[in-house]
């Protein structure tokens, strides 16, 4: 617990929230917000370029089998924060699932 909190302290926070349908299409989002990562926080280009890079791994990720999709949104979102910021941020993913 005191571990995570000095992490957090440290390098910040990075929640991305997104709505896919039945079939792993976005409906919604991806949304990026974050909380004291350097050199992102309040930097609209810096979120959207990270949105992106999300949405293009979902994309290329939908017709896979047995692929976690909040693993994977994950991933995606600390790549593109280092490479933005230099620090990995703890992420935290919101995958929501919208039916017909």
């Amino acid at each position: 617990l005191l571990r995570g909190r000095c992490e957090l302290g440290r390098f910040g926070l990075c929640a991305v929230s997104v709505v896919l349908d039945e079939e792993g299409f976005i409906v919604a989002g991806p949304n990026v917000t974050t909380r004291g990562v350097p050199k992102v926080d309040d930097d609209i280009a810096a979120l959207r370029s990270v949105s992106r890079d999300v949405a293009a791994t979902l994309e290329r990720i939908r017709t896979w089998r047995g692929v976690d999709a909040v693993e994977e949104t994950r991933r995606a979102a600390r790549r593109r924060l280092v490479e933005l910021s230099g620090c990995r941020p703890m992420i935290e993913v919101h995958v929501l699932r919208a039916e017909e």
